[in-house]
């Protein structure tokens, strides 16, 4: 009952803020937009039967919903965790989670390319508050961003950023929950969608938090059948990068702590390193290349190179054995001199560029000068 009163109220609300704006006879382009107070909206809102229309597909975003255009029945597809919205091109009917009625008060329209629906309708259908500011002619709409979320053609897939628990839809189905995850979200974050094969997806999901956002940390979730098979996580502290390759032939490469799995799509491990064990430095680390013999790795402290054997577990310090004197001993006395707790510390600054007939090639930049070039390192055969 008290929903019903809350709802109630929320919707004379709205209703008396459009009248106002109808009252006093504000033009379409007098109107501003503002979406959580910091975004506007790229197309300007429509009037049509005094009715304020606004586009769609920008507002689904901060609504955290996807949008499908059905191009053959003129139909609109809205998809969110909690909800599915369809709607048709200059139809007044709306389906809501493919049973409840719902009447517009104008249908939706196309305009130059852009499909806009009411406001009004948004609101009631998003559960969003709007407010008008009279004085600027701003409606503001504010939405408390409550998942991580990404779209990948027709996947959808969504993490509720205070409990992790993970969502997801497909082909256009009402969104389903497929379990909890050890996700938390403090601040900023982005995800990415890897699909592996028609069953089988890789999620992975950035947290980027703290003051100056210096701290990462990586959640990776694989998700077969609609259910989480395996799941690992890794924080990283400072400004070096914390970018490692996903894959390695059918192995998805999933760091947990200092432990490097090379996990089967089923969410079996066929193999495990502990490199903090194997080098024996105390850290986390990055993983830059990897083949049936060897793993190169970087220690994220440290940021310089070590190859590791992956039959004897046998562990290189890369710069120190290149077949450039030269670039050797500079990375050296970089490396042993400068502060490494310094954010300006750059290690050995070589990067991976290839693998060629057993030979790395790197590109060494550096330290003092705009000055590049290309090393070398020969893989025992």
């Amino acid at each position: 009952m008290k929903k019903m009163i809350l709802s109630v109220l929320s919707l004379s609300i709205i209703l008396f803020i459009i009248s106002s704006i109808i009252t006093h006879r504000v033009n379409a382009n007098e109107i501003d937009v503002s979406l959580n107070e910091y975004q506007s909206i790229s197309n300007p809102p429509l009037m049509k039967n005094g009715r304020i229309l606004l586009p769609l597909r920008e507002l689904a975003t901060i609504f955290e919903a996807a949008v499908f255009w059905d191009e053959s029945e003129e139909r609109i597809t809205i998809i969110g965790v909690e909800y599915k919205i369809e709607m048709y091109l200059n139809k007044k009917e709306v389906a809501l989670n493919e049973a409840t009625a719902y009447q517009l008060d104008v249908p939706p329209v196309i305009h130059r390319g852009i499909t806009y629906v009411p406001v009004r309708n948004l609101s009631d259908l998003f559960n969003v508050p709007i407010t008008w500011d009279e004085q600027t002619s701003t409606l503001h709409i504010n939405n408390e961003s409550k998942y991580v979320w990404n779209q990948l053609e027709e996947m959808i897939y969504w993490v509720d950023k205070n409990n992790g628990m993970l969502y997801g839809s497909n082909n256009r189905e009402m969104a389903m929950g497929m379990g909890d995850t050890n996700i938390e979200i403090i601040d900023r974050s982005d995800s990415t969608i890897n699909l592996l094969n028609d069953d089988t997806v890789l999620l992975e999901v950035h947290s980027n938090y703290g003051e100056p956002h210096i701290n990462d940390e990586i959640f990776k979730i694989l998700i077969k059948n609609g259910n989480v098979v395996y799941e690992t996580d890794i924080k990283y502290h400072g400004h070096n990068s914390f970018y490692s390759i996903r894959f390695y032939q059918d192995y998805i490469l999933m760091l947990q702590d200092s432990t490097l799995n090379f996990v089967k799509n089923t969410g079996e491990v066929a193999y495990s390193y502990d490199l903090s064990k194997i080098t024996e430095i105390d850290d986390i680390f990055t993983v830059e290349w990897v083949n049936n013999d060897y793993l190169l790795i970087r220690p994220y402290q440290l940021e310089t190179l070590m190859l590791i054997n992956r039959h004897t577990n046998e562990t290189t310090l890369l710069y120190k054995n290149l077949a450039n004197h030269n670039v050797k001993q500079l990375i050296d006395d970089y490396v042993n001199e400068y502060p490494h707790s310094d954010f300006q510390y750059a290690g050995d600054n070589l990067r991976l560029l290839e693998e060629k007939d057993g030979v790395l090639y790197f590109q060494y930049d550096h330290y003092f000068s705009s000055e590049q070039e290309i090393v070398e390192y020969k893989l025992n055969p």
